[in-house]
């Protein structure tokens, strides 16, 4: 009887051994190699290129509407951004004063600006007290280059040092608030308008102050424009 039962533990525990030693699994593996984090980008380009060329309005006289070029403005980047714009470096030149200035009250030094308001900027011209001011965004189909119409958007116009209400904001997002979105591969179209202001028939002709149009001849004024494209 001993020797029985111990035959049957044997054989028990050698059974054990060969299902242990054959058994097996269904499986199947997949391997993901190279992953990567990259950095979207912004790029506003203008008109192809990294610079907003600088325009020149010139021989302005009253009762002029005139304008910049349009430009082109792409986002060639790969996220989209919001526009921003600021204006610096406004300067009034005077560029001497010839005999009608001086029959206009104008002299050498002097600034006229009855209303006693000046923006922050330096100079003697009179010419920038006599002007309204537009900068535009093209946002709806058609021509390219177009000029500014109705159905555009103005996102600052004004009489640019008529007073603090009215004045051209330096330094400053002249589009904050309007959230002018370049998705990417998208481009608007941007430019600015002035209107030198007639002092005998233009029905703005408060704006003056009473400073005959004289006054500004052969004056111009100058100022910086800043661009910027930044992540929603």
């Amino acid at each position: 009887m001993k020797k029985l039962i111990l035959s049957f533990l044997v054989l028990g525990v050698t059974s054990i051994a060969v299902l242990t030693s054959t058994s097996a699994f269904f499986s199947d593996t997949v391997t993901s190699t190279g992953n990567t984090f990259a950095a979207g980008t912004l790029d506003l380009q203008v008109d192809g290129g990294e610079v907003l060329i600088p325009f020149s309005v010139t021989n302005m006289q009253p009762g002029d509407t005139l304008g910049s070029p349009t430009y082109a403005l792409t986002n060639v980047g790969t996220l989209p951004g919001v526009l921003s714009m600021e204006v610096h470096n406004v300067i009034t030149n005077e560029n001497g004063v010839i005999h009608p200035e001086e029959l206009a009250g104008d002299a050498v030094g002097v600034r006229l600006d009855p209303d006693g308001f000046s923006i922050v900027a330096s100079g003697f011209g009179e010419l920038l007290d006599q002007t309204y001011i537009r900068f535009w965004v093209d946002d709806t189909p058609g021509q390219r280059p177009a000029n500014f119409d109705w159905q555009d958007t103005k996102f600052w116009a004004g009489y640019p040092d008529e007073s603090s209400y009215y004045s051209l904001p330096v330094d400053t997002d002249l589009m904050a608030g309007d959230n002018i979105t370049l998705q990417p591969g998208e481009t608007l179209y941007f430019g600015v308008v002035t209107r030198f202001i007639d002092d005998t028939s233009s029905s703005y002709g408060w704006i003056l102050d009473g400073v005959a149009n004289n006054a500004a001849m052969g004056d111009d004024f100058t100022f910086d424009i800043e661009m910027s494209l930044t992540q929603i």
